[in-house]
């Protein structure tokens, strides 16, 4: 019998609480790292611009990027899994409902970090995005971000949904790092036995929501903002 959307909340945050949960990621995200590492490498040529940008920050913090492709939460929690000199912490990663209901694969998922946000929610922002809420007040997980909240394959920063902004308003001092996928549309199953497709990860300049007053905007010029830094990095990978 599946959860209420209430009741999924409702055990989801109780479970972000709990130190043991951050264990149990850690140890199923090693683990899963480099077993990802190897399919992308096998099927796919992954290149990564700026990579020692992580070297020089500490964890927590917020990855932001565009989202074109059911990988993308894999390829962005496997590249930076090694890449942490200041400590190493989980990745957890939103996603519909839906998916986490799915009978094995939603188990799967759970396990690497993913975790329910309720884009129809009745209370609006604050119960859509609870768990993220209760996640992000235990300082013991990075999260990834995808603005848009949905995938897509042309990306403007003016389709940036408010939720990004409630987040970082809500913890100021949280680093953003952003990042833009390249390519990533072309990791299909039925491409992949025919040739290695080139995607690309850019990673950019670490900010806050107060480096760029981000307290003083709405909620909709916010996220735009936020994301426009994701889709500026887009320059970076036409001139490598």
């Amino acid at each position: 019998m599946f959860l209420t959307t209430n009741k999924m909340a409702s055990v989801f945050s109780e479970t972000a609480k709990k130190k043991a949960y951050y264990g149990i990621l850690y140890g199923f995200e090693v683990c899963a790292a480099p077993i990802i590492k190897i399919i992308f490498k096998m099927y796919a040529r992954v290149h990564i611009i700026n990579r020692d940008v992580l070297h020089n920050i500490a964890v927590p913090y917020i990855v932001v990027a565009n989202h074109a492709s059911y990988a993308d939460p894999f390829l962005l929690g496997a590249v930076p899994t090694f890449m942490q000199s200041l400590r190493f912490a989980p990745y957890c990663f939103m996603t519909h409902p839906k998916y986490l209901r799915l009978p094995v694969f939603g188990n799967i998922i759970r396990l690497i970090g993913a975790f329910p946000v309720f884009p129809k929610a009745e209370g609006g922002l604050e119960d859509a995005l609870a768990v993220a809420k209760t996640i992000l007040e235990e300082k013991k997980s990075s999260m990834v971000v995808f603005p848009e909240g949905k995938r897509s394959d042309k990306h403007y920063h003016h389709a940036a949904r408010p939720g990004i902004a409630y987040l970082v308003k809500k913890f100021p001092d949280r680093v953003i790092v952003p990042m833009y996928i390249h390519n990533s549309r072309s990791l299909r199953p039925w491409r992949l036995f025919f040739l290695r497709p080139r995607v690309t990860v850019i990673i950019g300049k670490p900010f806050t929501c107060r480096d760029i007053d981000g307290e003083q905007k709405d909620n909709i010029a916010l996220a735009q903002e936020i994301m426009k830094r994701v889709t500026n990095l887009e320059k970076k990978e036409k001139v490598v």
